[in-house]
């Protein structure tokens, strides 16, 4: 199985001013093509935090490590600083997403009260050196694909129409592994602790599965990358059922 890790930075996700939906999408699209999510790390909008955190995540050796938001052009912005500084690559402009820019100026000119593609707004195109840039066909930041020893990095945007425009374009493409099996079967009404005979019994097949009650209402899911281990799960759950 693969595994991926995601960092999201962000003081407003920290501070309960904004309800984080970005990495859930990540991790139910990673999951459609084999890729299980192992760690989520929330950080403030600082550079020597998230180095940290860049950092900690890559001795950990995952396949994938995404990272989404802090691509904008105020100070805020930390994302491009903190991946320079934990992978000491420096950082240049991607001559494609300039004349991106500079196109979707053009079309909001009437808009703007400064006019032109300024130093700020090219921020928009700054990535790591030696990157692959990842084109936004919704709003003007660029993406990132970097890849560090075992782990391929993958820099999204924060803004959710961009980063799910960009993920879903990768899917298949850089996010590959093998399928996963899943399923969530409703087990019927009663007390959680009713069914650990039913935990006692999936643990002997050594495959995921996690009980889920929801008031007096009762499910399990269960997944595996074994197809057999899989079926045989789904008899064992099959007993328990109530009608």
């Amino acid at each position: 199985m693969k595994y991926a890790e995601i960092i999201i930075p962000g003081n407003e996700l920290l501070d309960g001013n904004v309800v984080d939906t970005n990495s859930p999408y990540l991790a139910q699209k990673l999951l459609e093509v084999g890729v299980q999510t192992r760690r989520k790390t929330f950080v403030r909008d600082d550079v020597n935090e998230l180095v940290k955190a860049i950092e900690e995540s890559l001795s950990r050796e995952p396949d994938y490590l995404l990272i989404t938001g802090g691509l904008g052009i105020t100070r805020d912005d930390v994302t491009r600083e903190g991946l320079s500084k934990a992978l000491n690559k420096s950082l240049t402009y991607d001559e494609n997403t300039l004349r991106r820019i500079e196109e979707l100026l053009k079309k909001r000119e009437s808009e703007l009260r400064e006019k032109g593609l300024t130093e700020t707004r090219k921020g928009y195109a700054r990535i790591i050196e030696g990157s692959k840039p990842i084109y936004n066909q919704v709003g003007a930041a660029c993406g990132m694909l970097i890849e560090k020893d075992k782990t391929k990095l993958v820099v999204l945007p924060g803004v959710p129409e961009e980063m799910k425009a960009m993920v879903d374009s990768l899917i298949g493409k850089i996010f590959v592994g093998d399928r996963i099996y899943s399923e969530m079967i409703y087990l019927g009404r009663g007390e959680e602790s009713e069914f650990l005979p039913l935990h006692e019994e999936l643990s002997k097949l050594k495959i995921e599965f996690g009980s889920y009650p929801k008031g007096m209402d009762v499910y399990i899911k269960i997944k595996s990358e074994d197809l057999g281990k899989f079926e045989e799960a789904r008899k064992i759950v099959e007993k328990y059922k109530r009608s």
